[in-house]
């Protein structure tokens, strides 16, 4: 009787280490980049976007990035991996409201803009 007892209480014992142990911290951090690019009035705004820099993966390999489109319409909007970036919004038609906003686990970090007729913006993520 007094080994079943015993065995019960150890049962117990473990049962209670095992409730307390705590769940794995995440380590990895989901981030990007969105570029926006919008008319600084009620009609539709016309564009040229040059990004060019160096893009992480998501296994964290390095690479470069090149991306150039011409005539572009507002409202626009793009999204970038992590990486070191510059980008180049020229306005041909129309005012345009260029922003780069980072976004780490869907929270906003930090922000770049530029209104004028040709907005140059470097944005990078260190980590």
């Amino acid at each position: 009787m007094a080994m079943k007892l015993i065995l019960m209480l150890m049962l117990l014992s473990f049962t209670g280490l095992v409730g307390k142990v705590q769940p794995p911290i995440a380590t990895t951090q989901d981030f990007h980049f969105e570029l926006t690019v919008n008319s600084t009035s009620e009609t539709t705004a016309h564009f040229n976007l040059l990004i060019t820099g160096i893009a992480r993966t998501k296994t964290g390999e390095e690479q470069p990035f090149r991306l150039q489109r011409d005539n572009l319409k507002t409202p626009f909007k793009l999204s970038l991996d992590k990486g070191k970036y510059t980008a180049v919004i020229e306005a041909t038609e129309g005012t345009v409201f260029s922003k780069v906003q980072g976004f780490e686990n869907g929270e906003k970090k930090g922000y770049t803009s530029g209104t004028q007729k040709i907005a140059t913006m470097h944005f990078e993520y260190a980590n």
